[in-house]
């Protein structure tokens, strides 16, 4: 992650794996400077826990620049096990060239910026070979003992064809706990919006302490929570909430993930909420909204009579993974909407 490029010294630098800026990610380790640029050439190095959480075009990368040479920075789409992880057996996808010809260029942080953008799926992985012919890489890189994420593989004179499939192994001969100072910064495909549009309704909930699920906010795929959207009309806070259905009945439901906000005077209004790394809420097809209110209720929403859409429940706290039965018998206008919609990219190499 051969075209036609630029260099500019950039500023930013990320304080995670991943993260999400507006409408575009950054995927990759912060672009900082690390201890090692000696590196066995023509051996390409895919991380497993750096994958793209979205279909989207890349159009950049950063890298902090650790010595003179070229390296290629590339693109793999990995196959799954039964358990739905990806495994070393990978699909070699693109490729751009990046070349540090002269000591100017050497100890900064840099950006390379693509003329043609690399075209990612969901679930592809960012993968780094050292093309240069003297043992060393232009990136810098920390090596340490520890767990092992990534899948290697030497190429002959540096050549692997793109479309065509490989073997990677999971086995580095030393200090195999790597990470290399590069982030693709990519621009994803547009999110879905998973709820009711967030926009000022009249009224907030007074009780304290109660939850809501509601059965419409359903997700229809397999995927991720990127984000939340909602107006926020009183001070407070409120728990975003995934919950999954069970077996148990109609209201008895699993808290999969959940957002903390805290709603504070002077912020009123429509909001947004971005998630970063693992911040993200996996979900599954069938799993639904809803939210917490510790206190008073924060969002605002709309109810009449007619038919009850949520479940609720009394409760103070609904930590993650356990179980609640709640109930279906709201008295006072069960008839809903409450202004909160979650962001969601679809995602096959999602796990729920």
């Amino acid at each position: 992650m051969s075209t036609v490029f630029y260099l500019v010294t950039v500023l930013a630098v990320l304080v995670g794996c991943c993260e999400l800026i507006g409408a575009t990610y950054v995927v990759g380790w912060p672009a900082i400077k690390r201890p090692v640029t000696i590196h066995r050439n023509n051996v390409v190095v895919v991380d497993k826990r750096l994958y793209f959480p979205t279909a989207g075009k890349i159009k950049g990368f950063r890298f902090y620049s650790g010595a003179i040479g070229n390296a290629e920075i590339q693109i793999w789409r990995p196959q799954r096990g039964a358990d739905g992880e990806p495994t070393c057996t990978m699909q070699y996808i693109d490729n751009r060239q990046l070349f540090i010809n002269n000591n100017n260029q050497v100890g900064k942080a840099m950006y390379l910026s693509l003329r043609s953008p690399l075209n990612v799926q969901c679930g592809d992985l960012l993968g780094l070979e050292i093309t240069s012919d003297v043992l060393v890489s232009p990136i810098t890189f920390t090596m340490e003992d520890g767990p092992q994420y990534h899948c290697v593989k030497s190429f002959w004179r540096g050549i692997s064809l793109r479309g065509k499939t490989y073997e990677l192994t999971d086995k580095f001969n030393s200090k195999p706990s790597r990470k290399y100072s590069l982030v693709a910064v990519y621009d994803e495909a547009t999110p879905l919006a998973i709820g009711w549009v967030p926009i000022k309704r009249p009224y907030v909930d007074t009780s304290t302490a109660r939850t809501y699920v509601d059965k419409r906010m359903k997700f229809e795929a397999n995927g991720e929570v990127v984000g939340w959207q909602f107006h926020a009309k009183a001070v407070g806070i409120v728990f975003f909430q995934v919950w999954r259905p069970t077996r148990y009945g109609p209201c008895s439901f699993r808290v999969i993930g959940q957002t903390r906000y805290e709603s504070k005077a002077g912020q009123l209004g429509i909001k947004q909420v971005l998630l970063e790394g693992d911040e993200r809420i996996k979900v599954k097809a069938g799993d639904v909204i809803g939210w917490r209110n510790p206190g008073k209720g924060v969002i605002s929403g709309w109810w009449t009579y007619g038919e009850q859409q949520q479940c609720f429940l009394k409760q103070k706290f609904t930590p993650v993974g356990q179980l609640f039965h709640l109930r279906d018998t709201m008295t006072y206008k069960p008839n809903r909407k409450y202004s909160l919609r979650a962001k969601f990219q679809s995602c096959s190499a999602s796990r729920g």
